[in-house]
């Protein structure tokens, strides 16, 4: 059973997941803002076809943001929600940087987001 989102949508997520994987070994759908790693937990479907869900942060045992490869970091905490619109639009995604949601969403809008994104991996 698969999870019914738009193509547009799905794009935009797997280009997130790509241009901020974490390099870890074997590639997986951890990406990584800064000094910590996160992943994407699905949310429910939408009637409009959009991606939500939430961004959930890798933590240590004393709750600290750590890597996923560290030896302790088997943990996570909600960082928020996340949406991603029908139309691609990054509505809300926690930690990605200002300036990156706004080049991602200025890609979409002029339709260059690659549709076949190489070595994804992906958390739908």
């Amino acid at each position: 059973m698969g999870y019914s989102c738009t193509k547009a949508a799905a794009d935009t997520l797997a280009f997130i997941e790509v241009s901020f994987r974490a390099p870890i070994t074997p590639p997986t759908c951890v990406i990584r803002f800064g000094n910590a790693d996160y992943f994407f937990e699905r949310g429910r479907e939408q009637s409009d076809w959009a991606i939500t869900g939430t961004l959930q942060m890798v933590v240590n045992a004393n709750r600290e943001p750590c890597f996923d490869n560290a030896p302790d970091g088997k943990y996570c905490v909600p960082a928020g929600g996340v949406r991603i619109e029908p139309s691609g639009h990054i509505t809300r995604f926690p930690r990605l940087p200002r300036k990156e949601k706004q080049r991602i969403n200025r890609l979409v809008m002029e339709g260059c987001i690659p549709t076949n994104v190489r070595g994804h991996v992906s958390s739908l």
